[in-house]
C-alpha cells in the first residue's frame, strides 16, 4: 500500500474545501455561475495526486463542506416548526449531510483507484469521470424516495442560454457537460504542471472553447426557435397570488376567515387591473388565478360556508381558481366498527361558473414531513412530525382541464423532480403550475433554490410555469428558462402574465433519464476488470 504523505493530505483537503466553496458560490444568494466551471478543477487535481483511500475523504470532505452550505437552512426550520431541539435539529441536518456526502465520495475513490493511478488520462478516461458522476447524481435523484437538490447542473440556472439542451436530456445532461468542462481544465492544468507538456495543455484548453461555444451557440439558436414557436399557441391571462399567511396562524381555525379574505383581495385587486389593462377585449378574457399549496386551510371538499365564498368569488370575478388544500378519503376497513381515513395534500380546480372541475393529490411526499417512510421502521418519530405528517401519496398525475387549458400542478417538493412533470405532459398538460408553501424556510436560501429547480422543468418540457408560494419566491417561468416577475419574500402580493398554452413535445418529455443507463457501462466493465486483476494476483500468489 502507498504510504500517505500527511502534509500532501491535508494540502489535498483544503483543495477539496475550496471546491466546496466554489461550488456554494454558484447558488443562491450568491450566483456567481462562472465557477461552476472551475469549481471542482481543485479537488479534481487533490485527487489525481491521492491514493483511492485518500481521495474517499477528500469526496467525503467535499461533500461535508458543500452540503451543509447549501442545506444549513433545515436547522432553523425544523427547530421552529418541528419544536425539536437545536441540537437534535444540527443532528438530523448531520446525517442528512453525511449520507449525501457519500456520493461525491465514492466518485472520488472510483475515480482515484481506475482512473487518476494511470499516468497518462485519454478523453475516454474524462468521459468516464463525467459519466460516473452523472449516474451517482442520478442515483441520489431516486434512493430513499430522491432528493436531487444541489446538483452540478443548477449552477447554471441562471444562465438559460447554456441549459437549453436540457429539452433533449435534461437537468442532468446539464451536470455532465459541466462536469466535462471542469476535467478538460483540470487535466490541462495538470499536463503544464507535471511534464511541462504546453501542447497538449492548449489543446485541453482549445478543446474547452469549443464545447462552450458550441452549447452558448446552441443555447442561443434554441431560445430563438423556440421563442418563435410560442407564437403559435394560444395565450391565457395569469396571476400568483402570494398570501403571506404566517406560519403558525395558517392552520388555526380562529384564522381561517382572515385567511380567505387576505386571497380574495388580493384576486380582485388582480382581476380589477387586468381587466383594466385589457378593456378592448374582456368579453372572451381567459384569467387563470393560481393561489399557493394548502391556501384554504379546510377540507374544501365538505359543504361550508368558506367554500361558498371561493365558489362565489369565482363566479363574480368569472376567472378560473386553482388553489392548494388538504383533502381526504374513507376507505372501508374490513374490521366491525372501523374506518380508514386517507389525507391528501392536494389542488382543487374552480371554473368561472363556480363548479369544481377537478382535483390533484400530490404523489411525491415530503419524507418525514407529509410521512414516515420505510413503515415501522420509522413509526418512532410519529410524535415529532404531528398530524401533518400523515398524508397520503395520490397515483394520477392527470392535468386539471377547463376546455383547452389543461394545468399539471406540481406541488412543492414534486417540482425538484423531472418524472413528475413529464408525466404531466404524457397526458396532455399544456401548462405547468407549482404551488408552494415555503414559509418553512423563513427569509434564508432555501426558497430561491427551490424556485431554481422549477427552471429545468421549463426548459425539459418547454411549457411555462406559474409558480405561487405563500411567502415567496413567487413567478412566472418561460419555456425557454428566463424568470419573470420574482416576488420578494413575506410580502402580500400578486404578479400576473400573459401565459400560452404549448403542445410541443421536447425529446426529454419522450426518453427522459433513459440515456444515463448506457453510462453505468463503464463502471460494470471496471468492476469485472478489477475481480479479473484481483483474480490474476490471487493465482499466481
Amino acid at each position: 500500500m502507498k504510504p500517505v504523505n500527511y502534509s500532501n493530505f491535508y494540502i489535498n483537503i483544503f483543495y477539496a474545501i475550496i471546491s466546496a466553496i466554489l461550488l456554494k458560490l454558484t447558488f443562491p444568494p450568491f450566483y456567481l455561475e462562472p465557477l461552476g466551471f472551475i469549481a471542482l478543477i481543485p479537488i479534481l487535481i487533490a485527487i489525481k495526486y491521492s491514493t483511492p483511500k485518500e481521495s474517499f475523504y477528500l469526496g467525503l470532505t467535499f461533500g461535508l463542506i458543500f452540503f451543509s452550505t447549501l442545506l444549513w437552512w433545515i436547522i432553523p426550520t425544523i427547530s421552529h416548526y418541528g419544536d425539536i431541539p437545536i441540537i437534535c435539529s444540527t443532528a438530523i441536518l448531520g446525517c442528512l449531510v453525511v449520507y449525501l456526502s457519500l456520493y461525491p465520495a465514492i466518485w472520488a475513490y472510483i475515480c482515484s483507484k481506475w482512473i487518476f493511478q494511470k499516468d497518462t488520462i485519454t478523453i475516454v478516461d474524462i468521459l468516464n469521470i463525467c459519466s460516473l458522476w452523472v449516474v451517482l447524481e442520478w442515483l441520489r435523484g431516486h434512493l430513499l424516495t430522491g432528493f436531487p437538490w444541489g446538483i452540478l447542473g443548477c449552477s447554471l440556472i441562471n444562465c438559460p442560454t447554456l441549459i437549453q439542451t436540457a429539452s433533449f436530456l435534461g437537468m442532468y445532461w446539464i451536470s455532465f457537460w459541466v462536469m466535462l468542462i471542469n476535467c478538460l481544465l483540470s487535466i490541462g492544468i495538470f499536463y503544464i504542471t507535471q511534464y511541462k507538456n504546453y501542447l497538449k495543455s492548449t489543446s485541453y484548453l482549445i478543446l474547452t472553447l469549443i464545447i462552450l461555444s458550441l452549447f452558448w451557440g446552441s443555447g442561443k439558436y434554441l431560445i430563438k426557435e423556440t421563442k418563435k414557436l410560442d407564437s403559435k399557441y394560444p395565450q391565457i391571462e395569469a396571476v400568483a397570488i402570494q398570501g403571506n399567511i404566517p406560519q403558525d396562524k395558517k392552520w388555526s381555525s380562529k384564522f381561517q376567515n382572515d385567511t380567505f379574505n387576505q386571497y380574495r383581495k388580493l384576486t380582485i385587486s388582480a382581476i380589477d387591473k387586468i381587466k383594466i389593462l385589457k378593456a378592448n377585449r374582456t368579453k372572451h378574457l381567459t384569467i387563470l388565478v393560481v393561489w399557493p399549496e394548502t391556501a384554504m386551510p379546510f377540507f374544501f371538499q365538505d359543504p361550508s360556508t368558506l367554500r361558498e365564498k371561493l365558489l362565489d368569488l369565482a363566479k363574480a370575478s368569472h376567472c378560473l381558481i386553482l388553489f392548494g388544500a388538504p383533502a381526504y378519503k374513507i376507505l372501508p376497513d374490513g374490521k366491525a366498527e372501523k374506518i380508514n381515513i386517507k389525507y391528501f395534500n392536494s389542488a382543487f380546480l374552480v371554473s368561472p361558473t363556480g363548479i369544481v372541475l377537478g382535483r390533484y393529490d400530490k404523489e411525491h411526499l415530503v419524507p418525514f414531513g407529509e410521512y414516515l417512510p420505510f413503515g415501522y421502521l420509522t413509526s418512532w418519530a410519529r410524535k415529532l412530525i404531528g398530524s401533518i405528517g400523515a398524508f397520503s401519496a395520490g397515483t394520477k398525475p392527470n392535468p386539471l382541464c377547463w376546455h383547452n387549458i389543461k394545468i399539471g400542478v406540481l406541488i412543492c417538493f414534486e417540482s425538484i423532480f423531472p418524472k413528475i412533470a413529464r408525466q404531466f405532459i404524457k397526458n396532455g398538460t399544456n401548462l405547468l403550475t407549482v404551488i408552494t408553501d415555503d414559509a418553512w424556510f423563513g427569509n434564508t436560501s432555501a426558497p430561491y433554490e427551490h424556485a431554481d429547480m422549477s427552471v429545468f422543468r421549463a426548459v425539459e418540457t418547454r411549457r411555462y410555469i406559474i409558480r405561487a408560494a405563500n411567502t415567496g419566491e413567487s413567478l412566472f417561468i418561460t419555456p425557454w428558462g428566463e424568470k419573470l416577475e420574482n416576488t420578494p419574500l413575506f410580502k402580500a402580493t400578486w404578479i400576473a402574465k400573459t401565459v400560452r398554452l404549448r403542445s410541443d413535445i421536447t425529446l426529454y418529455d419522450k426518453i427522459g433519464d433513459n440515456w444515463i443507463w448506457p453510462f453505468l457501462l463503464p463502471v460494470i466493465f471496471n468492476l469485472l476488470k478489477s475481480q479479473n486483476m484481483f483474480t490474476i494476483k490471487r493465482t499466481l500468489s
